[in-house]
C-alpha cells in the first residue's frame, strides 16, 4: 500500500509510503490532529502556493469533522531553488518559500503546541505575511531562543530534504508535479481541491473512515 500504519515496533507507530522507502512517525512530524489517529493524510504545499493556501482550511474542517479518527501530516515542500534542487527558477510568487517552510519547521521543532497557531496564522492572509513578520510571529510564540536553537539543528534540513524527495516520488508516481499533494490511503491527489465537499469524497473514497458521526444536539 502507498500509505499504510505501522505498529509493528509497539506504541511507536510509522506510515510507510512508496512501498516503505519513505517513513514518517507521526509523533515526529508536522501534524494537524492526534498522532494517535488511525487515519492520515500526508499534505505537501508550500507556503506561498495560492492552491496550498485554499487548501488548508479545507484540512482543517476534515481534521476537526473526524476529530480523533484523522490526522493531517503537513510537510512544508517550497517551490524554491534556493533549496530545492527540482525547481530551476524561484518564480516571484514562491520568493522566500524556503525561509517560511525552515520557520514552519523550526517552531514544530521548538514548541510543538505553538505550531498549528503559527501554521494558521501564516496561511491566513491571501499571500504570506513579511518574511521578518514571519520570523517575529515565530520568536513570539515558540520562543526567540528555541527557534533560534531549532534553526540551527540538522533535523530541519533532513526534513525539508525529506518532503522534497516525497515530492518528487509523487511526482513520478503520477506524472504531475503540481502543488499541493495529498497522500490519502492509497492514493495521491494533487492540484486545486475546490471545495470541502471534494476533499470529503476522496477521504470517503480512499479511507475506511465512512461517515462521520451525527453529533446529536438537545431541544
Amino acid at each position: 500500500a502507498l500509505n499504510r500504519i505501522d505498529a509493528s515496533r509497539g506504541l511507536s507507530r510509522e506510515l510507510k509510503l512508496h512501498g516503505g522507502r519513505f517513513r514518517l512517525d507521526p509523533d515526529e512530524v508536522p501534524r494537524l490532529g492526534s498522532a494517535s489517529a488511525t487515519n492520515f493524510i500526508v499534505s505537501l504545499f508550500d507556503y506561498t502556493c495560492t492552491h496550498c493556501r485554499a487548501l488548508h482550511p479545507l484540512l482543517a474542517g476534515a481534521e476537526h469533522q473526524y476529530a480523533g479518527r484523522l490526522a493531517i501530516v503537513s510537510l512544508p515542500m517550497p517551490l524554491d531553488a534556493a533549496c530545492n534542487p527540482l525547481i530551476p527558477h524561484t518564480r516571484p510568487a514562491n520568493a522566500n518559500a524556503c525561509e517560511y517552510a525552515r520557520l514552519g519547521l523550526a517552531v514544530w521543532r521548538a514548541k510543538r503546541e505553538a505550531f498549528h497557531e503559527f501554521d494558521d496564522w501564516l496561511f491566513s492572509p491571501k499571500s504570506p505575511p513579511p518574511l521578518d513578520q514571519a520570523r517575529a510571529k515565530a520568536e513570539a510564540l515558540a520562543g526567540k531562543a528555541a527557534l533560534a536553537g531549532a534553526l540551527r539543528e540538522e533535523w530541519v534540513e533532513r526534513q525539508l530534504w525529506l518532503d522534497i524527495s516525497l515530492y518528487q516520488a509523487n511526482a513520478i508516481a503520477t506524472a504531475d508535479a503540481h502543488l499541493p499533494q495529498l497522500i490519502i490511503g492509497d492514493a495521491i491527489a494533487h492540484g486545486s481541491i475546490a471545495s470541502a465537499e471534494e476533499l470529503s469524497q476522496l477521504i470517503l473514497q480512499h479511507t475506511p473512515l465512512g461517515k462521520a458521526p451525527q453529533v446529536k444536539t438537545e431541544n
